[in-house]
């Protein structure tokens, strides 16, 4: 299946509709084997309707489907196309949880990913983020660095315990350095 975007206009964050013929002898009967594939042959949300079936009602699920509806939120850049697959596979269950958080350990760090973000976080560093990479064209395809730390760079945490609040102030500069 193609999305082509003919504008000269970022088309994302909107609904692509499509419907497409089923062979009479694939004998689906029912979308819970269907998976859409993205760039990168990445799993994509997308809502399957059965539009008709052979010869008989669409709530006939005894009967194949004949022609099936996707719905699905593509990115298409300005005067682009992007391809997607419809696949069957028997046994696929449902969809895991894109927003899901994977933790891992590298070495002394630890990286959070949340599917649009990865976090490289240290707990022997005060300033606990390292770095983060972003999916910046949600494409799944690639990370750009969107945060890097440096030595004294970013908010710390001060507590004045003749206060009852707890505030994070930026570093104060000295000589062109944090102090």
């Amino acid at each position: 299946m193609e999305v082509r975007n003919d504008t000269d206009l970022l088309r994302d964050r909107e609904v692509a509709f499509s419907s497409i013929p089923i062979p009479r002898s694939l004998n689906l009967l029912d979308t819970s084997e269907l998976v859409l594939l993205g760039p990168g042959d990445r799993r994509l949300a997308a809502q399957f309707s059965v539009i008709s079936r052979w010869a008989s009602t669409v709530d006939d699920t005894s009967a194949p489907i004949r022609w099936l509806q996707i719905a699905v939120r593509p990115r298409v850049e300005a005067q682009q196309s992007t391809f997607y697959a419809l696949r069957r596979y028997p046994g696929v269950g449902a969809a895991a949880d894109p927003w899901a958080l994977t933790v891992q350990a590298e070495n002394d760090l630890w990286r959070v990913s949340t599917g649009l973000a990865d976090y490289l976080l240290d707990p022997d560093d005060p300033a606990l983020i390292q770095s983060i990479t972003v999916d910046l064209n949600d494409d799944g395809i690639g990370l750009a660095n969107v945060y890097q730390h440096q030595p004294g760079a970013g908010p710390r945490l001060d507590f004045d315990p003749g206060r009852d609040d707890m505030t994070c102030p930026r570093p104060k500069k000295t000589n062109g350095s944090p102090s």
